[in-house]
C-alpha cells in the first residue's frame, strides 16, 4: 500500500490521507479537500468526523469527551457492530473466554490499512479486521473489511463480511452512526414505515408513525428495509441509504440516561441521534465462499 503524509493546502487541488498517531494503540488518518474534512480512526476501522464545507457543519457527532487513544470504544461518528450488535448472543463460533463485549468486538480492536485511493474529490480507505484478533474470538475462517468513500456532500459505507471455509458463519451486525443535529426537539427522522420494537417499552412491537421526533428517550428497532430515510432539522436535510439490511435502529438516550454514560458530557443527547443500518431480525447465515455486505450513504441535501 501506497501512503502519502502531506494534506491539503490552498496551493493544490488534491488532497491526500494524512497518518497522525495518537498513541501506541492508535493512529488516526485525516484527509482535507476543498469540499470536506474526514478523520479515520484505525482503532475500530472508525470513520470519527466528517465536516461539510459546502454546508458549513459537522455530519457526524463526535462527543466532548471522546477518547480516541484506542484504550476503549470511540464515543462518534459510525461505530461498526459486528459480528453480534448490541446484547444479542455471539455467533456460535465464538470461543472467547472473556463476556461478550456489547456490539461485538470489531469496534474495540485496531484495524489495518489495506488500501487508499484518491481520485479529484473522491478518496477512499479500506480497512481489514487482523486474522490474529478474528482466531482470537471465532472459531471461523471470516474476514470483515470496512470501506469509506468519501466525496463532496456524500459518504459511502460498505461493510464487507467474507466465509472462507466451513463452517456456517450466523452473525448480526450495524453501522451504528451518530447523526450531530443542533437541537435534538427541532429534529425527525422520517421514512420508517415499518413496525418497530421498543426498547422503552419491553420490547413491544408498534406501528410506525409518519415521522420519530425526540422529546424523551427513544430506542427503537424499526422493523424495515426501507432504502432511504430522512433526517430533517428545521431547513437541514440529509438522506440515509440503506443497503442489504434488515432493520433501522433510532435511537437517543435522553437526558437521564446521557448523564449515565461516561464518554458523553451531560447535554451531549441533545446535539445527536443515532440512525442505524443493521441486521437484527435474522442473523446473516453465509456458507463457504459467501460474502455479505451492509451499506449505508449519507447524502447532505442540504
Amino acid at each position: 500500500m501506497s501512503v502519502t503524509t502531506s494534506s491539503f493546502s490552498p496551493s493544490s487541488d488534491v488532497p491526500a490521507w494524512r497518518a497522525n498517531p495518537v498513541s501506541e494503540h492508535n493512529t488516526l488518518w485525516t484527509i482535507e479537500s476543498k469540499h470536506y474534512i474526514a478523520e479515520v480512526s484505525e482503532y475500530g476501522a472508525h470513520l470519527v468526523r466528517f465536516y461539510c464545507k459546502n454546508r458549513q457543519r459537522e455530519i457526524l457527532f463526535v462527543s466532548p469527551k471522546v477518547n480516541k487513544s484506542g484504550t476503549s470504544p470511540i464515543r462518534a461518528g459510525v461505530p461498526i457492530c459486528w459480528p453480534w450488535f448490541s446484547d444479542m448472543p455471539p455467533p456460535a463460533t465464538y470461543i472467547s473466554q472473556e463476556k461478550p463485549p456489547s456490539h461485538g468486538f470489531a469496534r474495540s480492536n485496531r484495524w489495518r490499512v489495506q488500501h487508499q485511493h484518491i481520485e479529484d474529490q473522491v478518496a477512499s480507505i479500506e480497512f481489514s479486521l487482523p486474522a490474529d484478533i478474528i482466531a482470537k474470538n471465532l472459531n471461523a475462517r471470516v474476514t470483515v473489511t470496512v470501506r469509506y468513500t468519501l466525496s463532496p456532500q456524500r459518504i459511502k459505507i460498505d461493510l464487507i463480511t467474507h466465509n472462507h471455509q466451513l463452517p456456517e458463519f450466523a452473525f448480526t451486525q450495524a453501522l451504528h452512526t451518530y447523526f450531530a443535529v443542533d437541537a435534538i426537539q427541532q429534529t425527525q427522522v422520517v421514512g420508517l414505515k415499518d413496525d418497530y420494537l421498543d426498547k422503552t417499552r419491553d420490547f413491544n412491537r408498534y406501528a410506525a408513525d409518519e415521522s420519530v421526533t425526540f422529546t424523551s428517550e427513544v430506542d427503537r428497532v424499526y422493523l424495515s428495509k426501507s432504502e432511504k430515510t430522512n433526517l430533517v432539522e428545521d431547513e437541514k436535510l440529509v438522506e440515509i441509504h440503506h443497503g442489504e439490511h434488515d432493520s433501522i435502529v433510532v435511537w437517543n438516550p435522553w437526558q437521564e440516561n446521557c448523564a449515565k454514560i461516561a464518554d458523553m458530557a451531560d447535554d451531549s443527547y441533545q446535539h445527536f441521534v443515532c440512525v442505524e443500518t443493521a441486521n437484527t431480525q435474522e442473523k446473516v447465515t453465509l456458507k463457504p465462499g459467501q460474502q455479505s455486505y451492509l451499506q449505508q450513504i449519507i447524502a447532505i441535501v442540504k
